[in-house]
């Protein structure tokens, strides 16, 4: 009777032995087609967004076409084409600041809110400040030295107006720097202001050109007129010294008294002196063309003095000339040295508005096996001395 019970359990017991294989079957292909390729999937997005190669990530789906496939194809084109992007936008990123690292200007930005955002090396060289200790600081942080550069920068963050003006620059070495500064806003590509740009240029040689321009000037003119009155002053002097040769000529035939031939000669030797200082006016007026010639630098020296002495005596100042060696002979340009000690002279006296002490020491340094035997004058005075604020002209 129990017959068809057990063979019906038996059955039951096959077809659901049979059921679960055909279960288990079905989920091993559903995680080989399914579940497998979805983390494949998962693993090379995970890679691709820690920025790692996908080169070594292997196809999930190879050789199927279903909807996983055309899927893992589009990502891989999609990642291939992102990275392709972004290394086209590093190139350009580090052609643009090899640009801006390269333009020989200073170059300095700041955000909306006055924080320092980059400086090319050209700012570093110039302001002798390490980009690393001014990047990322306020402008009102910046050292000291680069205050009129804030004011600029401040103006124009605050205006929104171009500028363009010359500014002082004290750099890290406490060096002076004249500064042609040009100040804007720049923009992103949605045409929004993010921040404000600075481009300076150090023309500290071109003023001092300048400078030494308008002074050249003012000593052409100078000799110019020296010449004029050179010339003016010659013509009498050769009437002076005519007539002076003839009174020593009778004083020297004993037809004049002892009192008056004393007077002839001293006429004589003025007339002498001054035509030899109208000369010296002539030559500075062409020293130009004046060829280099042997002298004595004692004798340059001593007649130097003797031309500004009444200047000297007047300023209250007692000139010193210490000779310390037998022979200062040289070859040069006798007048246009001589401009160069009578300029050094005139600053010393400047320097000693209250009187003072002019010395000027003449000696030789001995030879040496780099160097060979030289000639060196030093001139030293007691006045005040060069201010602070101009020794960078010096």
């Amino acid at each position: 009777a129990f017959q068809p019970v057990r063979n019906l359990s038996l059955m039951m017991t096959l077809s659901f032995a049979g059921i679960l294989m055909l279960a288990l079957v079905l989920v091993s292909i559903g995680v080989r087609k399914i579940l497998h390729p979805i983390v494949g999937l998962t693993r090379a997005v995970r890679r691709f967004g820690d920025e790692q190669p996908l080169t070594h990530v292997k196809n999930p789906v190879p050789g199927s076409r279903d909807e996983l496939s055309a899927l893992w194809n589009t990502f891989l084109d999609m990642a291939h084409s992102i990275r392709e992007k972004q290394r086209q936008l590093e190139d350009q990123k580090r052609y643009m600041r090899d640009v801006i690292e390269s333009i020989p200007y200073a170059i300095i930005t700041i955000d909306n809110k006055g924080k320092v955002a980059h400086v090319n090396r050209e700012f570093e060289q110039i302001t002798g400040y390490d980009r690393h200790h001014v990047i990322g600081r306020m402008t009102a942080d910046l050292p000291s030295g680069l205050k009129e550069l804030e004011d600029v920068l401040v103006r124009t963050l605050n205006t929104g107006q171009s500028l363009e003006q010359e500014a002082c620059l004290i750099d890290a070495g406490q060096r002076k720097h004249i500064l042609k500064i040009t100040a804007s806003k720049f923009y992103n590509e949605a045409q929004q202001v993010i921040g404000t740009i600075a481009v300076f240029q150090d023309i500290t040689h071109f003023k001092q050109l300048e400078i030494h321009a308008s002074q050249s000037e003012k000593l052409a003119l100078l000799g110019q007129i020296s010449a004029s009155i050179a010339h003016e002053l010659k013509n009498p002097l050769a009437v002076l010294s005519g007539a002076a040769e003839l009174l020593k000529e009778d004083a020297d035939s004993g037809e004049l008294g002892a009192k008056s031939q004393e007077w002839v000669n001293d006429i004589h030797n003025v007339v002498r002196r001054m035509n030899r200082i109208v000369n010296n006016f002539l030559s500075f007026a062409k020293m130009k063309n004046e060829n280099a010639e042997p002298f004595s630098m004692e004798q340059l020296l001593s007649e130097t003095l003797h031309l500004l002495r009444i200047k000297l005596r007047d300023a209250g100042i007692t000139p010193i000339l210490r000779c310390e060696t037998d022979d200062s002979r040289l070859v040069g340009k006798y007048n246009k040295l001589m401009q160069v000690f009578l300029n050094l002279i005139l600053n010393s006296i400047e320097a000693m508005p209250d009187g003072g002490t002019l010395t000027i020491r003449l000696y030789k340094t001995p030879h040496q096996d780099s160097e060979p035997e030289s000639l060196v004058v030093e001139l030293s005075d007691t006045g005040v001395g060069i201010p602070e604020e101009s020794l960078d002209w010096r």
